[in-house]
C-alpha cells in the first residue's frame, strides 16, 4: 500500500505493536439463552508505535476477512504541555505543527485531508452502509437530547 510504501524509511526503528480484534458472537456465547451479541464488523486491527525527531508515529492497519481489503491510518502527534485553566503557549503549539509538518514532508505523507474516518467507520461505510446510517442517525438523535436538556 502507499502508506507502508511511503514508511519504509522508518520501518527499521523500535516499535511496539499492539494487536486487538472485535467480540465475536462466538465469545458472547457464555451468557445463558440465544446470543445476547453478534458481531456487526469482524476485522484484526495492528497498530505499530514509531518515534521520530520527537514525533510519536501510529500506524493502524485493519485486515478485513476474507478479501473484503483492509485500511491504514497513519496518525502523526505531538504533545504540548497544558490545561483548561492554562492552554499551551502559542509558540509550543506553533512548534509541534512544525514539527509534524516536517515529519510528514521526511515521509511523502500529505497533510491537510481533513476528517479522516476511523476504522469501524471505514468499515461500515464499505460493507454495511445501512448499519452506520442507522448509527449516525440514532447518533444525531442523542446529540439533540443533549442539547435539549442542556439549554
Amino acid at each position: 500500500s502507499a502508506v507502508a510504501e511511503a514508511l519504509a524509511p522508518i520501518l527499521s526503528l523500535p516499535s511496539r505493536e499492539i494487536e486487538d480484534a472485535l467480540v465475536t458472537a462466538q465469545s458472547a456465547r457464555a451468557a445463558e439463552g440465544p446470543e445476547l451479541l453478534a458481531p456487526f464488523a469482524q476485522y484484526l486491527s495492528r497498530r505499530l508505535k514509531y518515534r521520530l525527531r520527537g514525533v510519536g508515529i501510529d500506524v493502524d492497519v485493519a485486515q478485513y476477512p476474507a478479501g473484503e481489503g483492509s485500511y491504514d491510518v497513519v496518525e502523526l502527534e505531538v504533545l504540548v504541555e497544558g490545561t483548561a485553566a492554562q492552554p499551551p503557549a502559542a509558540a509550543d503549539v506553533a512548534q509541534a505543527e512544525q514539527q509534524i509538518h516536517t515529519v510528514a514532508g521526511l515521509l511523502g505523507l500529505p497533510l491537510g485531508q481533513g476528517r479522516v474516518p476511523g476504522k469501524l467507520e471505514n468499515y461500515l461505510s464499505q460493507h454495511r452502509p445501512r448499519h452506520l446510517q442507522q448509527l449516525m442517525v440514532m447518533m444525531a438523535a442523542k446529540k439533540k437530547a443533549r442539547q435539549q436538556q442542556l439549554a
